[in-house]
């Protein structure tokens, strides 16, 4: 070691700083999985590279570790706006480039559900974000050769990639990343050691094959300790840790099914529980229905920016009522209209308050004495605490295609129903005039200021200005409930005329636009296609990239026809809850946090709000019986997607009678979910409990050896000696001087030369500190008891080890110093 140059390249410690990065890839590369492709694996490695060359390169110079972390951070921003300059439009600076590509990378993930195309912003992000937490891996573990700390942030990212990905984490990437943390822990060991052996006051002191025969021993005990634990967290993890991605729709998991343990959030973004693979129960229930509608919690018509957002406490709050009125509900109890009532019974909820899910549209519910109130916008039911058993009564629509002629009829002028002399006119003192009917309705009105308000049948308003232009009022009281997305009005325009074609009636214009978007040619499918871009080269708006790619799961579907419908000036909305989930053998439903769903509901003249679906089949079923022309509509083949692929909701039968199961095909995992959680929480109640007596030992010999003066280490050295043998069955006389102890340990242990030399130098340094007139130094005296303990515990059985290690002498005296009156034993003389 007395070559300058090779001690300057093992200060820069290359092969530690390799090892921690290449743990960081290794626990991180699941990651990848939420993406489509992984275009920064070679950026990644070129990046790596360079914070692990400037660091060893910086740390041969000597220099403060403050100073490494400055140059490696640099290092890392400049390889970063290297690979920003090369994606940067001729026209921007690179700074410029890289908060654009950070904002579009945000955006993906907001945007996409998993895996999301991989866009030059997500992969920047991606990049940076990796490349950024090797860098602090790589500084813990070797800049400030805190190893174990290290471990740290590698178990939180390994944890993050399982929880993440929603399934079981591949133990290969957990124990990849745990093999080269050993191995930089066991780099670490070994270079302190020989950083001790080549100082000049330690050239004697220890016998090396016996210090490394009883390293390499812990190292063992550690390494078979770590791989366990390794594969325990790399199976158990992604099944116990909740799932937490940025735009998440259920911010809860429903364990047992408590009353209040889930609940839709304000981003109204299905992705993260479409992917849900938990069986866990949310909601269970029975029914007289054979063929129930979903169950519905709320419902919006506030699409902006391409994302659906709830009406706020502003806009509904006023409109809270103590009774249900739906207008569907209402049209069906009319003469000529068909419905049947049903009866819902749930018997298990896990939906959180004020939140609560019913089949549409109801007509009663009793909540066991639970205060609740209706809001007419939305038509959703609001409750002051979650009910843990209710009942709802509803009322099964019949067939669209038996309804009167003039349901969902094109509306028209109130006034052109009758003839010219039928109708009457009346001017009030204010100038306003109004048009009556010959039954005395009001079908138009016109103001002093010129504006007319024509009362149409469906009971829209169309407001004539002076000056002949018309705007459409809907007849329905949600905002935007007949705005079409701005951005893509145009594509929905011309496919909403094109679909409708010659066709009147709203049903029959709503029933084309469910035939078009059930069809073979859209796809379902968690992952949406890459962006495409438009005709200005920016890449589309979301409805438009959905329409153009036909690819996308129920948000989209739905969506798409809530903007057709309303091109066609049929008010629509986004309607939010639950597929009816899978029927058990005793006919007891289960609805699983998969079952999430969304769905329009298009106002139709004379009937209300009414449900279509157009999602394709192996997502939702069959189309609702009463939304299809006489018969079942087609089911499109699935299509290959990636392992996110949601499961088919088709009623199954669970693996046990009550129906626990949830929908589509439950691994071995996912079956076993529960007893592996609770296995590994009882394995972990019993290591920290089995810990407690060990962790009392370790802190009673650090304070053992915390003495600040020479005299007081060499005593706490000597403690150390004495419980490290007691606990190996050599236990010390009731009183003896040092070297009676000396000699009762050299018979009782049989040492061999190198670690007697070891125990009398340890007895001596004692003698000295206690006797002679000059206080010696600490020296060896570490090594030296360690040797002599590490001697006894190679001869003694493996069930002497295990009690030493599990109960050690010092921790048992260390909590017995917690009880009143009780102080922990002195060091023996």
């Amino acid at each position: 070691m007395n070559d300058p140059w090779v001690t300057a390249l093992l200060r820069g410690r290359w092969v530690e700083s390799a090892l921690a990065v290449t743990a960081l890839v290794a626990v991180s590369w699941p990651l990848g999985e939420l993406v489509s492709t992984r275009p920064w694996i070679g950026p990644l490695f070129g990046v790596l590279l360079l914070v692990v060359a400037v660091g060893s390169l910086v740390r041969m110079a000597r220099v403060p570790a403050w100073l490494v972390i400055l140059a490696q951070v640099l290092a890392l921003l400049g390889g970063l706006a290297g690979w920003a300059h090369q994606h940067r439009p001729p026209d921007e600076s690179t700074l410029v480039a890289m908060s654009a590509l950070v904002r579009e990378g945000v955006l993906t993930i907001q945007t996409y559900s998993v895996p999301a195309p991989a866009t030059p912003g997500l992969t920047f992000v991606v990049l940076g974000s990796i490349a950024a937490l090797a860098l602090v891996v790589e500084a813990l573990g070797v800049t400030f050769r805190a190893g174990a700390i290290a471990g740290v942030p590698l178990l939180l990212v390994s944890a993050g990639a399982a929880s993440g990905s929603g399934q079981a984490l591949d133990p290969r990437y957990f124990l990849i990343g745990a093999a080269a943390w050993l191995v930089l822990l066991s780099q670490q060991g070994r270079a302190r050691l020989e950083e001790w052996e080549d100082r000049p006051d330690a050239a004697v002191s220890v016998d090396r094959v016996a210090a490394a025969r009883g390293n390499h021993h812990r190292l063992g005990v550690t390494a078979r300790v770590m791989g366990v634990s390794a594969l325990l967290l790399a199976v158990v993890l992604p099944g116990v840790l909740p799932h937490l991605p940025p735009t998440v729709l259920v911010d809860g998991r429903s364990g047992e099914g408590a009353p209040g343990t889930v609940s839709f959030t304000d981003t109204l973004d299905l992705t993260q529980d479409l992917a849900d693979r938990s069986n866990a129960p949310v909601i269970r229930y029975r029914t007289d229905d054979s063929s129930p509608p979903p169950l519905r919690v709320t419902s919006t018509t506030l699409y902006d920016d391409g994302r659906w957002t709830p009406f706020g406490p502003a806009t509904t709050s006023q409109y809270q009522v103590p009774e249900i009125f739906t207008i569907a509900g209402y049209s069906l109890a009319a003469p000529g209209l068909e419905a049947t009532p049903r009866t819902m019974t749930v018997t298990q909820n896990g939906l959180r308050a004020p939140q609560l899910a019913v089949p549409y549209p109801p007509t009663a519910v009793d909540l066991g004495g639970v205060e609740w109130l209706w809001t007419p916008i939305g038509d959703s039911l609001t409750v002051g605490a979650a009910p843990g058993t209710y009942a709802v009564d509803y009322l099964e629509m019949a067939p669209l295609t038996t309804l009167p002629e003039e349901i969902g009829a094109p509306p028209v002028r109130a006034a052109e129903r009758y003839a010219a002399d039928e109708l009457t006119t009346e001017t009030a003192d204010d100038g306003t005039t109004f048009l009556s009917a010959p039954d005395g309705s009001t079908v138009a009105i016109t103001y002093s200021d010129g504006q007319t308000h024509w009362f149409r049948t469906d009971g829209s308003i169309e407001a004539e200005d002076p000056d002949g232009r018309i705007r459409l009022e809907p007849p329905v009281p949600e905002p935007q409930a007949l705005t079409v997305d701005p951005a893509s009005r145009q594509v929905v325009e011309d496919l909403a005329a094109e679909l409708a074609g010659d066709r009147t009636n709203q049903i029959d214009i709503a029933l084309e636009l469910q035939r078009y978007l059930r069809s073979p040619e859209f796809t379902y499918s968690l992952t949406l296609a890459d962006p495409v871009e438009g005709p200005d080269g920016e890449p589309l708006d979301p409805i438009s990239h959905f329409l153009a790619t036909k690819q996308g799961y129920c948000t989209q579907f739905a969506t798409a026809m809530v903007m057709l419908a309303r091109a066609q000036d049929i008010p629509a909305r986004l309607a939010i809850g639950f597929l009816p989930g899978s029927r058990g053998l005793d006919g007891t439903r289960t609805v699983v946090a998969s079952d999430a769903h969304a769905w329009p509901e298009l106002f139709i003249t004379g009937l209300g709000w009414t449900r279509f679906e157009p999602t394709p089949g192996q997502r939702s079923g069959t189309a609702p019986t009463f939304a299809t022309e006489g018969q079942q509509q087609a089911v499109p083949t699935p299509q290959e997607v990636p392992s996110t692929e949601e499961p088919t909701v088709a009623p199954a039968v669970p693996d046990s009678a009550g129906g626990a199961g949830g929908s589509g095909e439950e691994g071995w995992f996912e079956r076993h979910a529960e007893v592996i959680g609770w296995t590994a929480l009882g394995l972990a109640a019993v290591l920290a409990l089995a810990s407690v007596v060990p962790l009392a030992g370790r802190w009673h010999r650090w304070r053992s050896r915390r003495g600040r003066s020479p005299v007081e280490q060499v005593e706490g050295e000597w403690t150390v000696l004495v419980d490290g043998l007691a606990d190996l069955g050599v236990a010390p006389p009731a009183a003896a001087t040092p070297r009676a102890l000396r000699d009762h340990y050299a018979r009782e242990i049989a040492p061999d030369a190198p670690t007697r030399e070891a125990l009398n130098r340890a007895t001596d340094r004692l003698e000295s500190a206690r006797y002679a007139a000059q206080t010696p130094e600490l020296g060896t005296m570490r090594e030296d008891v360690r040797q002599v303990v590490e001697w006894q515990r190679a001869r003694v059985t493996r069930r002497r080890r295990l009690l030493a290690t599990l109960l050690p002498a010092g921790g048992r005296a260390q909590l017995g110093a917690l009880l009143p009156g009780r102080r922990p034993h002195p060091a023996v003389d």
